[in-house]
């Protein structure tokens, strides 16, 4: 083999290695970017208000498949770019928050959408529920968040775009847990009061 020969072929590896570095970098920026300058999260902004009852086809603890003393709740949709990495977010979160806390997935999609949503994004262990219909009656849009009490009365929601934003909605939670708005009396506050159960619900399937 001539130098010449080698230096091609050496050239062509170099090119190879070099298109892959820079396909590499692409990605990290764009992660960085989420992660050092997240879009802050739109507390409330129109979703359901502190102490309303979330509404969704049957009891949280029965389409999460557990009691929980807390729900999260996502609101995703298949159409939504920014969803994907926050799908993915819900799933670690479930994978690392204490045991008190449950964590169900929104889908905004058929059925047979949901269900490929879930294999693609690497979050076929969450328990979900694909309801078109449960967006326009609790949240403005998608990706939303939403914590609830055990009962599934709201304890905070609002839209996020990054991790953080949902581990912020979950401190929120946490706090407004331990430390109720100054204007609702122990009398008043609605986690306070007995929530009737709905026994003509019916289950979809998950």
């Amino acid at each position: 083999m001539s130098i010449l020969q080698l230096s091609v072929i050496l050239l062509g590896v170099l090119c190879v290695l070099n298109t892959v570095a820079v396909v590499a970098l692409i990605r990290q920026v764009g992660v960085l970017h989420l992660r050092i300058q997240p879009v802050p999260g739109l507390t409330g902004a129109g979703g359901p208000a502190y102490g309303s009852e979330l509404k969704l086809p049957a009891a949280l603890s029965e389409l999460a498949r557990r009691d929980a003393a807390r729900f999260l709740v996502g609101f995703v949709s298949p159409t939504c770019g920014v969803c994907g990495p926050l799908t993915a977010a819900f799933g670690r979160i479930a994978k690392s928050t204490d045991a008190d806390t449950a964590v169900l997935l929104v889908i905004d999609a058929s059925q047979r959408d949901a269900s490929e949503y879930v294999r693609t994004k690497g979050v076929s262990f969450l328990p979900y529920i694909a309801d078109s219909a449960s967006f326009p009656d609790n949240v403005p849009g998608s990706p939303w968040a939403v914590v609830t009490d055990g009962s599934g009365r709201v304890i905070v929601s609002g839209g996020v775009n990054t991790l953080e934003n949902v581990e912020e909605i979950l401190a929120q939670a946490e706090d407004l847990i331990a430390n109720p708005p100054a204007q609702v009396t122990a009398a008043e506050d609605p986690f306070n009061q007995p929530v009737e159960a709905d026994e003509h619900v019916v289950r979809p399937t998950v």
